[in-house]
């Protein structure tokens, strides 16, 4: 008992050193909230979210290509597309968010600006830029990889039901 314990301490404490590298590479650049952020959930869970919000949550890893994918720490997945089967497809989701699921249109101008982070698929020519140790702006990880994380709850004033 003790030896699982300490296991779940380790892998508690290597979710901590992905955010922080993460972090790292990041620059210190505002993300431009202005722009349109959406989030897809299941219809079963829209009652919730529209009373409590979006929680940051650790999303499960998922196997594409070959690779296991996911991130290691807790955040609430935003990205560029409305449309559910776009957000399906490209963020290897279940596919009963295809069906299953309604698109939320997130106001960012009623976020913390400084909770936004990348997430850890960085596209080539990002990760081009931290191999040659400059760091990645949030809004060009946005614009190349449709998706950005949120580190903080996402309150209701901020989500609108999209049509």
């Amino acid at each position: 008992m003790i030896r699982l314990k300490n296991l779940l301490k380790e892998v508690k404490k290597d979710m901590r050193v992905g955010l922080d590298y993460l972090q790292s590479i990041q620059s210190d650049e505002p993300f431009n909230a202005k722009q349109p952020l959406f989030h897809l959930v299941l219809k079963d869970n829209l009652d919730n979210v529209m009373k409590n919000g979006l929680k940051p949550s650790i999303p499960k890893s998922a196997i594409h290509g070959g690779k296991l994918k996911g991130e290691t720490f807790e955040g609430v997945w935003l990205t560029s597309l409305n449309d559910p089967a776009s957000i399906v497809d490209i963020h290897m989701l279940p596919r009963k968010y295809e069906y299953g699921g309604v698109v939320l249109e997130i106001d960012g101008s009623k976020l913390d600006p400084k909770l936004f982070s990348i997430g850890i698929e960085i596209p080539y020519g990002l990760m081009s830029k931290v191999n040659a140790g400059k760091k990645i702006s949030r809004n060009d990880y946005f614009s190349q990889s449709e998706e950005i994380v949120y580190l903080g709850n996402i309150p209701p004033k901020a989500i609108t039901l999209m049509d």
